[in-house]
């Protein structure tokens, strides 16, 4: 919520900025313009690479975006099997392999809203530290053990491909190709003398849609829209089906809403120099 109020303001603003620059340029560049230049094809031409290189880009980040969102599945569905295998033995695993599940999704969604990934590797000792501590009693125990460490290894896999991933950015050429023909292309509509009333509307919403493109690709390749929202719905889902109270770190807080009929959360506070996280238990008014 508090994310699309802000690109609505933006947005207005942005319109606003150039409904101004679309009557000042004309009347303070309009003796510099030289009048053998077609205006007109050079916008033409430089709309068709912005479009152009925005499609390719697009196709790019959206594949990368989709595929992150489906190993966030994969690992929500992982965590609950691997927990699931663990039900079926003695109450003392099953309350460890609980905590431990919740421990990780603590920090999966404290660091990873914090742009701190690279520290989840160390996490995967406490999967693997479980495993071996369970002395199995009969083949039984042992096929369990043993898909629980199939199951670590795949995740741990998933991790791999997580960081490959987020680090598959836009290059550098593609960046300076994108930003550089969409900054002149409005620069140029700008500079387009008429002050037609559809010239003017054609001017402030095509460099409005050109910003917003510009901003949206980069949001996108970064993964800051709305992946840290359907990351957490994934995750609060595997909390819940373990009977935990959902859990929030300030980060979502600060940039999301939490949905109103969640009235009991944890809400967590990451210390950036130790690593460490500060949980405290939140409850509605309404609750207390």
């Amino acid at each position: 919520m508090k994310e699309n109020i802000k690109v609505a303001i933006y947005t207005l603003l942005s319109i606003l900025f150039f409904s101004i620059t679309s009557y000042l340029i004309p009347y303070k560049f309009s003796s510099y313009i030289n009048p053998l230049i077609d205006t007109n094809l050079l916008i033409r031409i430089f709309l068709i690479f912005f479009f152009s290189i925005s499609i390719i880009i697009f196709i790019k980040v959206n594949k990368k975006y989709n595929s992150i969102i489906k190993l966030n599945i994969k690992e929500a569905t992982l965590l609950m099997q691997f927990y699931k295998i663990f039900c079926n033995l003695e109450y003392k695993i099953r309350v460890n392999a609980k905590a431990l599940i919740d421990n990780y999704i603590i920090k999966i969604l404290t660091f990873k809203a914090n742009n701190l990934d690279a520290f989840l590797y160390d996490e995967m000792d406490g999967f693997y530290n479980f495993l071996y501590k369970i002395k199995p009693k009969n083949n039984t125990e042992l096929k369990y053990m043993d898909n629980g460490l199939q199951i670590t290894r795949e995740i741990e896999e998933m991790k791999n491909n997580y960081i490959f991933l987020n680090n598959n950015k836009m290059n550098s050429f593609e960046k300076i190709f994108l930003y550089s023909t969409g900054i002149l292309s409005i620069i140029l509509i700008n500079l387009l003398l008429s002050l037609n009333f559809e010239i003017i509307i054609f001017k402030v919403m095509t460099s409005t849609v050109i910003l917003y493109i510009m901003w949206y690709l980069n949001s996108l390749d970064n993964l800051t829209i709305n992946t840290n929202l359907f990351k957490f719905e994934i995750y609060e889902k595997v909390l819940e089906q373990l009977s935990l109270l959902r859990y929030y770190p300030e980060h979502y807080e600060n940039e999301y809403q939490i949905p109103k009929e969640i009235k009991k959360y944890r809400l967590g506070t990451l210390n950036l120099e130790t690593k460490e996280i500060t949980i405290k238990q939140i409850e509605s008014e309404e609750n207390a």
